[in-house]
Formats: structure tokens, C-alpha cells, sequence
């Protein structure tokens, strides 16, 4: 699969749309937490209805990083961040596919 330019690192703090539906590639992704956090989904598609393909796992008033590698973690159909219970902030570090 070819890439598009359109790469980076986006920061959220509430659920979203990343990609619009665009495949893509993440790379890696670092969740900050409060008390009683409950982890983040990463799904495929352009809503929470999209798959679930990634269960964050969460840490109770903390950081976790989690990375997929040199390939990324492919996405077909775009990403939606579903976030998590007491979840402080996201950074997702990713490139459109096309």
C-alpha cells in the first residue's frame, strides 16, 4: 500500500475522527490518566460503532505508551478514538494510507 503525506501526531482530548475514513497506520500511542481510569479503544472506521481493533490498557493516574512497531498497526477503513473513562489526553502518532 502507498502513503500520503498527511502524517503525524495528533493530540485529543475527547473522542474523534482521526483519519475520516482514510486507511491508515498507527505507530504509536501514549494515554495519560487519571483516578480510576478505564483504557481507550482504537477502532476501525468513522464512530464508535467501528470494530474495536485496539483495547488501550490503562493505569491508574498515569502514562502508558504503547508501540506497534516499524509497520504500524493498519486501520482500513480510518481510525475513531473511543475514549476511555477519567482519560486525560492521547497522543497518536500515525500516516494515511492510499
Amino acid at each position: 500500500m502507498a502513503y500520503d503525506n498527511l502524517s503525524g501526531t495528533v493530540f485529543l482530548t475527547a473522542d474523534s475522527n482521526v483519519t475520516a475514513g482514510q486507511p491508515c497506520r498507527v505507530f504509536c500511542v501514549h494515554e495519560i490518566y487519571g483516578a480510576g481510569a478505564v483504557g481507550s479503544v482504537l477502532r476501525n472506521g468513522t464512530s464508535a460503532a467501528g470494530d474495536a481493533y485496539v483495547q488501550l490498557r490503562s493505569v491508574d493516574s498515569g502514562g502508558v505508551t504503547t508501540d506497534f512497531g516499524s509497520d504500524g498497526f493498519l486501520f482500513p477503513a480510518g481510525l475513531f478514538y473511543d475514549e476511555g473513562t477519567s482519560v486525560t489526553s492521547i497522543l497518536i502518532e500515525f500516516r494515511t494510507e492510499i
